[in-house]
């Protein structure tokens, strides 16, 4: 057996094509509830850990702004604009959903503090991709980025699609 690790040049590669896509910065909300509902296994009021699941797949650095964000920057002015502050919650909290964006479209919600639900609403698949992308998102460089720190164990040799394989499941 041996891990396979994308290389920093892949990576990179992943996040720059992924920067070219037009995808609201929404979307990393929405895969984060999406895989919560997975790993739960329902999409019924499901305890979505916003802080979790942006630490394990956007936090690059420790500081004030220390969540990378390739999406939503085709229009950007510098690179200070891939940068998502640290207070998550001031977008994915329950308290803090506006209803006139995005993330709202795809997701209902309710509760508050150890009480908080989301679920995602019928046809958010359809819904997601009206409201948050101009084009299909391509699964390579998004699977690439998101499992840029995690390493696959792999009997042979290893490629992108086994990192795409884990992103699906």
């Amino acid at each position: 057996m041996g891990m396979f690790v994308l290389k920093p040049n892949v990576v990179e590669s992943c996040m720059w094509a992924l920067s070219e896509e037009s995808i609201h910065r929404h979307f990393a909300g929405y895969l984060g509830v999406k895989r919560t509902c997975e790993v739960e296994g329902t999409h019924q009021n499901v305890s979505f850990d916003y802080n979790g699941f942006f630490d394990s797949f956007f936090k690059v650095r420790d500081d004030d702004a220390p969540y990378l964000l390739p999406f939503d920057t085709s229009e950007i002015n510098d690179r200070s604009d891939f940068w998502f502050n640290e207070n998550v919650a001031g977008s994915y909290s329950t308290s803090s959903i506006r209803d006139d964006k995005p993330f709202a479209e795809v997701v209902e919600y309710g509760g508050s503090y150890s009480d908080r639900w989301w679920r995602l609403v019928d046809d958010h698949l359809t819904i997601s991709r009206r409201e948050m992308l101009e084009a299909k998102v391509p699964v390579e460089p998004l699977a690439g980025f998101l499992y840029r720190d995690f390493a696959v164990e792999v009997e042979e040799s290893a490629s992108i699609d086994d990192i795409v394989a884990i992103f699906r499941e």
